[in-house]
């Protein structure tokens, strides 16, 4: 089939250029349909809260400095981070009494990394948490409600954070994501960047 194509194109240049422009017209349909949703999927992540202007921040900040994954790596260092004082907050939680001191250093690193990466929702459930806490609510914390309502709301936290994870991680491979190069836009000129580079 593929030796037959190849004789119709020696045989007839006329179909040879009608296949390349189709090709043309395939990619520039599929980016243009792959930059829509890529713009959709942002849209979608701040109108539900996921996201701030600080997130903006960061990619303005990538893009002016010719950085294509700045925002990306800011995001995974957040992950990254969070999850380390996630677990050290899980482990306060367990003891008795309550170092409530701790805890709330912890809560407060936590809300300053979300606020550096424009993670919004889990900013608020962050803010949720320690309410009770700066309420005066556990004072003793000696009290087994107080131990299971600070662990529930912490749980908030980290559903909330997964969530995010799970959405931005789209957001982020859509980014990445390009078409297939099926056909070079100049056929026939060699890209000397490219062979610089090698």
């Amino acid at each position: 089939m593929i030796l037959y194509l190849l004789s119709l194109f020696i045989i007839i240049p006329e179909a040879a250029q009608l296949w390349l422009k189709a090709l043309r017209l395939y990619k520039s349909l599929f980016e243009f349909i792959s930059s829509a949703a890529l713009a959709e999927t942002r849209q979608r992540l701040f109108a539900e809260g996921h996201l701030n202007e600080n997130f903006n921040a960061l990619e303005n900040f990538g893009q002016r400095h010719k950085l294509e994954f700045y925002a990306e790596g800011a995001l995974n260092l957040f992950f990254e981070r969070t999850a380390k004082v996630l677990t050290k907050m899980e482990q306060e939680l367990k003891k008795t009494p309550l170092d409530l001191q701790s805890i709330l250093i912890l809560n407060s690193q936590l809300k300053n990394q979300c606020i550096s990466a424009g993670a919004a929702n889990v900013e608020f459930k962050v803010i949720e948490f320690e309410k009770p806490i700066l309420n005066g609510v556990g004072h003793h914390m000696g009290d087994r409600n107080d131990h299971q309502s600070l662990q529930e709301a912490l749980r908030e936290v980290m559903l909330e954070r997964e969530r995010f994870k799970n959405k931005i991680e789209l957001y982020f491979r859509m980014k990445v994501w390009d078409p297939p190069s099926v056909i070079d836009d100049n056929p026939g000129v060699e890209d000397e960047e490219s062979t610089d580079e090698e």
